[in-house]
């Protein structure tokens, strides 16, 4: 049994410790709508190396009540670069700080995710409620229905139901998470996979308190009557 315990925590450190960590945006960071802002991260030396990875989606995010996908700011990046410049549409959406980066990998088995700290994006005019499709590599004025969430690719190319490894950074932290999907997301509503940490921690605390109210509570009352 010991031995167990211990295997698991060893496979979840080296999840933890394995993958891409972004150092911009970080919480306190400023990105600028309708500029080129640079995302960019390191490599710990670990576990998978950032050439195992293999090509890297970037897809931007906001926190705002519910989680929406807004657009994919980059595709097939190279891990290496450590670094990539991307174009946000003015548009997109309204100034806000709770806007977050998903780092989406399928070549890693399970598919590695990364999210970024939540950060701020000034300087936009979106209404908050349209959610712009295209690379933001470049500025683009098209405007189509957004694609499926990242989530939603790796149901599309792999078996119905993925697990998939993710690291969550919020500041200067990092936390690892696994996740099973079984059902592909709406498209311009990210799965809960993907939510903010914040959003997840939410989402914990309330199972949390339900376990407690509802089965334990109960269940040391029938031992004390029993005894």
């Amino acid at each position: 049994m010991k031995l167990d315990v211990v295997a698991c925590c060893a496979g979840w450190f080296s999840v933890a410790n394995a993958i891409l960590y972004p150092v911009l945006p970080v919480a306190n960071s400023v990105f600028n709508g309708g500029s080129l802002n640079t995302i960019s991260w390191i490599d710990d030396g670990s576990k998978p190396s950032l050439v195992d990875m293999g090509p890297v989606s970037m897809d931007l995010y906001v926190d705002k009540a519910s989680t929406k996908y807004l657009m994919n700011l980059a595709q097939d990046v190279d891990p290496r670069k450590k670094s990539q410049k991307v174009f946000i549409p003015p548009s997109i959406w309204v100034n806000s700080s709770t806007f977050y980066i998903l780092f989406t990998s399928t070549r890693t088995k399970p598919p590695t995710t990364v999210y970024t700290a939540d950060f701020t994006i000034i300087n936009l005019t979106g209404a908050g409620g349209i959610h712009r499709n295209g690379s933001g590599t470049l500025p683009s004025n098209s405007t189509t229905a957004p694609p499926g969430s990242p989530s939603s690719k790796i149901l599309n190319n792999g078996k119905s139901n993925p697990t998939t490894s993710s690291l969550v950074v919020s500041g200067n932290t990092a936390s690892s998470q696994t996740q099973s999907t079984t059902s592909v997301p709406s498209p311009n509503i990210a799965p809960k996979s993907n939510a903010a940490p914040s959003s997840r921690r939410r989402q914990v605390s309330s199972v949390s308190r339900y376990n407690l109210v509802f089965v334990m509570w109960p269940a040391l009352f029938g031992l004390a009557m029993a005894l």
